[in-house]
């Protein structure tokens, strides 16, 4: 990535997904388990090593498909970020997911709503 690290990138996101970094550079690998790393490979990547990891990635999607139906069953206080917000603006209607959202703002009685380059 020209002028960036993958730890610079991560800083950016909002949601950070399952990350599993790849490099030749043996002296991140501290700095990327305090990021919640998945884990660290190194270069050249031995096949036993990348199934370890496969296997790992795929425990972990399944605890969190498990969290994820749990807490669907279970009654909610909080929104999530997949969460979708019903929108009207005159005749026009939309499900727009929390995640789209850019901004809710007071005006008057009415709120408005930012989401994907659009306004309502």
């Amino acid at each position: 990535m020209p002028e960036k690290t993958g730890f610079d990138l991560l800083e950016e996101l909002d949601y950070v997904p399952l990350v599993v970094f790849i490099t030749a550079y043996d002296e991140f690998a501290l700095q990327a388990f305090q990021v919640n790393a998945l884990d660290y490979l190194l270069k050249p990547i031995e096949p036993e090593r990348l199934t370890e990891t496969l296997k790992k990635l795929e425990k972990k999607l399944e605890e969190l498909k498990k969290e994820d139906e749990f807490t669907t069953d279970a009654p909610k206080d909080k929104l999530a970020l997949n969460d979708q917000v019903f929108v009207k603006d005159g005749d026009k209607c939309w499900f727009v997911k929390l995640a789209n959202v850019r901004l809710f703002e007071s005006d008057g009685n009415y709120i408005k709503v930012y989401f994907e380059k659009i306004s309502l």
